[in-house]
């Protein structure tokens, strides 16, 4: 996967991951949250899941020492 070969990789030192603030959405209106705000017990639909798990995978691959991450949470794209 690109964040194995990204880890890797001596030229890479970050790695952005586009998440999304439905990551977060328990059913009640997303106010007042930081990073440290728990993630949704259960996603709402198969594309939070996968965010879910997907950012989770991205955060732990954090590394101060060779490749630092970072997952940013827009409340929409469109």
């Amino acid at each position: 996967a690109l964040l194995d070969i990204c880890k890797e990789s001596s030229f890479i030192k970050r790695f952005i991951l586009t998440s999304s603030s439905s990551v977060c959405y328990d059913g009640q209106p997303l106010r007042r949250i930081n990073e440290t705000h728990n993630y949704a017990a259960k996603g709402y639909n198969v594309y939070t899941d996968t965010k879910i798990a997907q950012e989770v995978m991205v955060l732990k691959a954090n590394d101060n020492n060779k490749m630092r991450t970072v997952a940013l949470r827009p409340a929409g794209i469109f």
